[in-house]
């Protein structure tokens, strides 16, 4: 397997980030629609993938998913989606779980992650991981994608709030002027010590100077067991 170039532009793509193997994080699905806007998921059942509700607007029949695959060119494997299923609450932005018509088969490259139930408290001085297909072409999100990752701060919620009024106990921020979330990177998953603590949904406009905004994985995973069981 040929390395991963890295991207040019440091605002591109996971800033901060470097690219990686698939094996490195085989949780990753890679999702775009019939338009090319791509998005990140991740894989958290044999027939389920997580990503942001901003990745789910549209029908089933136009989204495309790809799994076990680092770049774009390269699409991996092709699997067929079943149901979207949104977050019930409306939400801007929330999640939603992308259902599979036949479960994954794992293995090095395709591999689903733990969500966090609560047991990892993230404070300021949480230092976690990005990870995301940035875009090549911060003017088109539709550029080639690679799978990027990069260790990104939780930043402080007070402040966050004031920033931002809809930040509530659903969503967390994560990231500063050196490492954050940037174009292309919505849909990907933040992580400490490989457990899924968030999904990102929101990136500031510069990718720099506000912290990127995720979906806060302790406050849904309730929901997430509830729907896996109800449609296994």
């Amino acid at each position: 397997m040929e390395l991963c170039s890295r991207l040019q532009n440091a605002n591109v793509g996971v800033t901060g980030g470097n690219a990686i193997y698939v094996e490195q994080a085989p949780y990753m699905a890679l999702l775009y629609t019939q338009p090319d806007a791509p998005c990140g998921g991740v894989i958290v059942d044999e027939k389920y993938i997580l990503t942001s509700s901003v990745c789910c607007n549209q029908r089933t029949e136009d989204l495309y998913c790809f799994v076990g695959t680092n770049r774009k060119e390269q699409l991996g494997r092709a699997v067929i989606i079943d149901q979207i299923i949104k977050y019930p609450k409306d939400l801007k932005p929330s999640i939603c779980l992308i259902r599979l018509r036949e479960p994954l088969r794992f293995s090095n490259t395709v591999a689903k992650i733990q969500m966090n139930d609560g047991s990892i408290i993230l404070s300021r001085d949480t230092v976690a991981t990005l990870t995301a297909f940035g875009a090549e072409n911060s003017n088109d999100v539709s550029s080639l994608k690679e799978l990027r990752q990069g260790e990104i701060p939780i930043s402080d919620v007070d402040w966050c709030k004031k920033e931002d009024k809809r930040l509530d106990d659903l969503q967390l921020c994560a990231g500063d002027q050196e490492h954050n979330g940037c174009y292309g990177d919505v849909g990907g998953a933040l992580t400490v010590d490989n457990i899924l603590v968030g999904v990102l949904a929101v990136i500031p406009n510069d990718c720099k100077y506000q912290p990127s905004r995720f979906a806060r994985i302790s406050s849904y995973k309730q929901w997430i067991d509830q729907v896996i069981r109800q449609y296994p």
